[in-house]
């Protein structure tokens, strides 16, 4: 069974390293997404976002509001033990990634949310590659950092 792995880069540092399964129907549409033009929405704090659904001028709409004349109202969560990411190509949700903050290092999920708001890159590398979270990418290549 193939994987295809992916980083995420944000400002050419990697914070997140993910691999799918290339026979899974599922993830053949995140790879396929992964390796288009995607983009990422926070959408934590709406109570029900789903697929298909328009994202706007940092509004999320839904597939009846044909004219995006009322965006879905945003619910504040604080302190969210649970961040999820719409994944957007040309202003459509083609999907979510959640992160569990009781499933992550100390401070991860702080920094995780950070980078998925910033624009992050997601770069395709091999599959059985060592490439990992604090490795830095310079357009062309990865550095790695020396692990202990």
């Amino acid at each position: 069974m193939a994987h295809i792995k992916f980083a995420f880069t944000v400002e050419n540092e990697v914070f997140h390293v993910t691999s799918f399964d290339e026979t899974n129907i599922t993830a053949q549409k995140w790879i396929a997404a992964l390796r288009s033009n995607i983009s990422f929405a926070c959408s934590t704090d709406y109570e029900d976002v789903h697929q298909h659904w328009t994202y706007l001028n940092d509004n999320f709409y839904t597939p009846d509001d044909t004219n995006k004349q009322t965006p879905i109202t945003k619910v504040v969560v604080i302190s969210p033990e649970t961040n999820r990411y719409a994944g957007i190509i040309d202003g459509e949700v083609i999907g979510f990634i959640t992160f569990v903050k009781s499933e992550l290092p100390t401070g991860m999920f702080e920094m995780i949310h950070a980078a998925m708001i910033s624009n992050p890159i997601p770069i395709e590398i091999p599959e059985f590659s060592l490439i990992d979270v604090g490795d830095t990418f310079d357009g062309n290549n990865f550095n790695t950092t020396v692990r202990g």
